[in-house]
């Protein structure tokens, strides 16, 4: 049994917020470039003339729907220092330390 203040150091599978237990998004980004034309009058033109994927930035945030838990590009937890997350086959795992 462990003692009140300290944390649980056992890897769990990051399924739900380790927060408050409410459900968790991933936002993986994309870079993407619209092309407009400067007209004649020297300003950029409201419509895109095309746009191109340049693909995946390889970077995604974790977040929770319900309270400020979230992580940054490289799964840091900014708010929770003491909760780190990683990932393995596709599926994030996280532990708590002191």
């Amino acid at each position: 049994m462990s003692k009140q203040g300290s944390y649980n150091t056992e890897e769990k599978l990051l399924n739900k917020c380790p927060i408050c237990g409410s459900g968790l998004e991933y936002y993986r980004f994309y870079q993407y470039s619209k092309i407009h034309v400067i007209k004649k009058d020297g300003k950029i033109a409201e419509m895109p003339k095309r746009t191109i994927d340049d693909g995946s930035l390889d970077c995604g945030i974790i977040s929770c729907t319900s309270c400020n838990f979230s992580t940054n590009c490289d799964l840091e937890v900014e708010n929770y220092k003491h909760i780190h997350i990683s990932q393995r086959n596709g599926s994030f795992y996280y532990k708590e330390t002191n």
